[in-house]
């Protein structure tokens, strides 16, 4: 009987390789099976980061994107098309699992803050063993980029997803002293 294998959600950091945690990269040096999300066209960007990482024997699972800015969210066809585009990624890194092989799914920034990988993570996480390595944010990336410091004593940070129409955006940004729009 074989083992079923663990689903490895790997946060990557803001795009500087540098910025990985020695965790990230130990998995991702010792992967066997790694899989990750581009745009149709790109190599990916969490993939790139990773790049001097990945071993050559390793399978690369590519879940390429149907679309990204071709609809709008609030498009039907967008919701659609992206659901179906998950169950159909999840069924192929579930059956790599199933199959005892354990799979480091590379994200973007940090996994549990917008990570592209939360739709896979939630879609098999009850059924697989998991592990989510944590990653340096997007937003803490630009305004160390920047040498920009977002917040001082008892400032208020808002954090909103780049995905709200104008007008919600505009009411949730009133009131605070910093905000990160992502």
């Amino acid at each position: 009987m074989t083992r079923a294998g663990t689903l490895q959600v790997i946060g990557v950091g803001p795009g500087d390789p540098e910025l990985m945690t020695l965790k990230a990269a130990r998995l991702i040096a010792s992967a066997r099976v790694i899989a990750y999300f581009a745009k149709r066209g790109n190599l990916g960007n969490a993939r790139s980061i990773a790049a001097e990482l990945i071993p050559d024997a390793a399978e690369e699972l590519r879940l390429e994107y149907p679309f990204t800015t071709e609809l709008e969210v609030a498009d039907e066809r967008y919701s659609s098309g992206m659901t179906a585009f998950y169950a159909e990624c999840a069924d192929r890194v579930g059956n790599r699992l199933a199959g005892g092989d354990d799979v480091g799914l590379l994200c973007e920034g940090d996994p549990f803050f917008y990570g592209s990988s939360l739709a896979l993570l939630d879609r098999l996480s009850a059924r697989y063993s998991t592990v989510v390595v944590p990653g340096v944010t997007g937003m803490s990336g630009c305004w160390t980029r920047a040498n920009t410091p977002m917040t001082h004593s008892t400032d208020v940070l808002i954090v909103l997803p780049g995905t709200l129409d104008d007008d919600t955006l505009s009411e949730r940004l009133a009131g605070h002293d910093a905000a990160a729009v992502m």
